[in-house]
């Protein structure tokens, strides 16, 4: 079982990525040293001072074609299969982080409730699978202390920190907490300039990926973003990675 499922994995997602990046990836080589691909709609770059050093599969949202995104299910079977993976993080109002890619939990559990705005009490026993399929219905929220333990050296956990710089001191104490998750096998990401700035201040050990739109906006009709705006954005976070928004119209060898 766990064979068929790691060919049948591994082969959809080197027929989504591998088609639409390869060449981005080709391109990309003289001038960083790596490019690890996401999704079918991003690609990142990782510089120098990157953990990374190879061309890698991260599970987006663990894998979450076959299982609900951002649960324990999705992330498990990702690592199971030999899969890095991605997930998305919030803080509770009273400075519990959990896993959740929505700004609410509205879309996954059917609350219009702003996940900043709720406690730990009011998430953590919440349904996040039954959206998907009801078989799923015991997948609970995720805490950051569970992703953290299923850190592996050899591959990565990309955590996508969706808010602002307020979360930081509370992810560097978790991570000083445990000795699982290390530079070598987690990274960090944000679209918001202030939030990997902080984190390159407080926990500079860590590489933080900058998340830039090469569109001014998430639409295909938004105008193209200047590959100047995208560096300015870069430069001012501090970033030492780019996770930069796959567009095959617009990344071209000129953008790169």
């Amino acid at each position: 079982m766990k064979n068929t499922l790691t060919t049948r994995a591994k082969s959809t997602m080197k027929n989504t990525l591998t088609t639409r990046a390869k060449s981005i990836r080709l391109l990309a080589f003289p001038f960083v040293s790596s490019i690890l691909l996401a999704s079918s709609s991003s690609c990142l770059f990782a510089s120098e001072e990157s953990c990374l050093k190879k061309e890698i599969l991260i599970a987006h949202r663990g894998m979450s074609e076959m299982y609900p995104e951002n649960t324990l299910a999705a992330y498990k079977a990702a690592v199971e299969n030999g899969f890095s993976f991605e997930c998305d993080v919030y803080m509770t109002k009273d400075a519990r982080i959990f896993s959740f890619h929505d700004p609410d939990l509205k879309r996954i559990a059917g609350i219009d409730k702003r996940c900043a705005d709720c406690t730990w009490d009011e998430v953590k026993n919440l349904d996040v699978g039954s959206w998907m399929d009801k078989k799923w219905k015991d997948e609970r929220p995720v805490t950051f202390e569970q992703i953290l333990s299923l850190a592996r050296d050899g591959r990565i956990i990309e955590i996508d920190v969706k808010m602002g710089p307020e979360i930081v001191p509370h992810i560097k104490k978790a991570v000083s907490q445990q000795t699982n998750a290390t530079p070598k096998n987690i990274v960090f990401a944000s679209a918001r300039e202030d939030t990997i700035k902080a984190l390159r201040e407080q926990m500079s050990d860590f590489t933080a990926w900058m998340g830039v739109t090469c569109r001014k906006g998430w639409s295909r009709q938004d105008p193209p973003r200047p590959v100047e705006d995208a560096l300015r954005i870069v430069r001012a976070s501090k970033a030492n990675g780019v996770a930069l928004q796959f567009d095959s119209v617009l990344i071209t060898a000129d953008y790169i």
